[in-house]
């Protein structure tokens, strides 16, 4: 394992998808009850919302690593290796930040750490795609918008029907 074929966007993406699997182990909700007892659960026991960012969050990290180390170059639906850890970080960081926003008065520190792992995935993801000479218009384009802005005025109006 070469790591000098790392770039610094891969070494942004990698890195925090390691951050994340430590995160996921640290206690993510901590609910205190009754006689001073207080029960913890990590990122894999705190519910699907962060279970699943989790998952999604590895699953890029390991994309960025395949594509980086040159061992295979993942494709999927006409999408390339980079944009395909971006969907996931992304997606990562929105499930992982949804977890927060459910659940913010019983937090501890694992979440916060897996939210900012998550986000560093999804910019190590964007930094690598934009590098590979790629942008988030081409995944528009690809996904059948035009990647471009509306015309002033929004769309063309149509007649109502009979």
């Amino acid at each position: 394992m070469d790591m000098s074929r790392l770039t610094t966007a891969h070494k942004i993406g990698v890195g925090g998808a390691v951050v994340l699997l430590v995160a996921s182990f640290m206690t993510w909700l901590s609910f205190g009850a009754a006689f001073g007892i207080s029960v913890d659960f990590s990122g894999w026991n705190s519910g699907f919302l962060a279970w699943f960012g989790i998952v999604l969050g590895l699953a890029a990290g390991v994309v960025l690593a395949l594509k980086a180390f040159g061992t295979r170059d993942v494709k999927g639906g006409g999408f390339a290796a980079e944009q395909i850890a971006l969907l996931l970080g992304a997606a990562s960081f929105v499930l992982i930040l949804l977890r927060l926003l459910t659940e913010a008065s019983n937090t501890a520190f694992g979440l916060y750490l897996g939210i900012v792992a998550a986000a560093a995935v999804t910019y190590g993801s964007f930094r690598a795609m934009q590098d590979a000479g790629m942008s988030v218009d081409d995944m528009k384009r690809h996904l059948g918008g035009s990647g471009e802005a509306p015309p002033p005025g929004g769309p063309p109006m149509t007649p109502p029907g009979p």
